[in-house]
């Protein structure tokens, strides 16, 4: 089965317009030559994309699914593009990942102190990819220098830990914990816990540190480590976490405690291999993402040692 860009660009369209008359209009194709693309795409993939009647379309479960996979692979299509017909003269962007828990306390900072000290030359592109869909939007969204957490193993990736992440408890203020240097499974016996969501491997890492306690007393489960730390500020619960992530919460009057017994996570700056070394500008990059992490309470690695090229 071979899927083109046309077909994905022809299938985007309907999901967009939920009509294929409106969809004509935008891809410059009759109804019926739409129609026949569809039906051919549902039938490559054994899958119904649409719930069809008189008057709409509507997208199944699959057809959501895959409209998602279909986006990013039409981002993909359009940067290769792209990349052909840049002028020779023309700077290539520097494209820098961020894994999203980290990206408001760890790598904004850092891009916003490269672009105060005049660096890098030339511009960036500043993504942001889930944990859980790292392993697919790493290909749509392609870039040079990234840094989070990398739970799991990343083979076409060279990695470089930068500092190790101690896993904490994120207590609101005013609460009875709130003063504590630690907090060990007892002490969070009967507490109102905020989980991340099961399919993360985040919250299961944290999860399996506060195991001892037994059926934890959870009062909300969401996808991400932002909403959690916005419940807890609002006096809502606790949320364990790594202290990287939880560093904003610090601004809002919130306590982060050391689990015990203390554990930690890695952050690393990863990069697709390669037979040449990383560029002066990807290093500058690592270098300010360092400054940052040295004022954050984590525990630092050694610097690495990476081969300088030109910028």
């Amino acid at each position: 089965m071979e899927i083109n860009s046309r077909t994905l660009r022809v299938y985007c369209a309907v999901m967009d317009t939920r009509s294929l008359v409106a969809a004509s209009a935008r891809v410059a194709l009759s109804p019926s030559a739409i129609s026949r693309i569809i039906s051919g795409l549902e039938r490559d993939l054994a899958a119904r994309l649409f719930d069809r009647s008189e008057r709409s379309l509507t997208p199944t479960p699959a057809g959501h699914r895959f409209h998602g996979r279909a986006r990013e692979a039409l981002v993909l299509i359009d940067d290769l593009t792209s990349s052909a017909t840049m002028p020779e003269d023309e700077l290539e962007p520097l494209r820098i990942a961020a894994l999203s828990r980290h990206a408001r306390t760890i790598v904004a900072p850092a891009i916003a102190g490269m672009l105060a000290a005049g660096q890098p030359s030339g511009p960036i592109l500043f993504d942001m990819h889930a944990q859980r869909d790292f392993g697919f939007s790493r290909l749509a969204r392609p870039f040079d220098i990234g840094f989070g957490n990398l739970v799991a193993p990343q083979e076409q990736l060279d990695t470089r830990v930068l500092a190790h992440s101690e896993l904490v408890i994120v207590v609101p203020p005013g609460h009875d914990l709130h003063g504590r240097n630690t907090l060990a499974a007892p002490d969070l016996v009967n507490e109102p816990i905020i989980t991340l969501s099961r399919d993360t491997i985040i919250g299961r890492i944290v999860k399996t540190a506060l195991d001892p306690i037994g059926k934890l007393r959870i009062v909300a489960e969401v996808s991400h480590t932002y909403l959690a730390l916005d419940l807890v500020a609002a006096g809502h619960g606790l949320h364990a976490t790594d202290r990287l992530a939880a560093l904003e919460a610090r601004a809002r009057g919130c306590a982060l405690i050391p689990i015990a017994p203390r554990g930690s996570i890695p952050f690393l700056a990863f990069w697709p291999k390669r037979s040449s070394p990383l560029s002066g500008r990807a290093l500058a990059v690592v270098s300010h993402v360092e400054n940052v992490l040295t004022s954050s309470a984590c525990t630092l690695e050694p610097s690495p040692v990476f081969c300088h090229v030109g910028v």
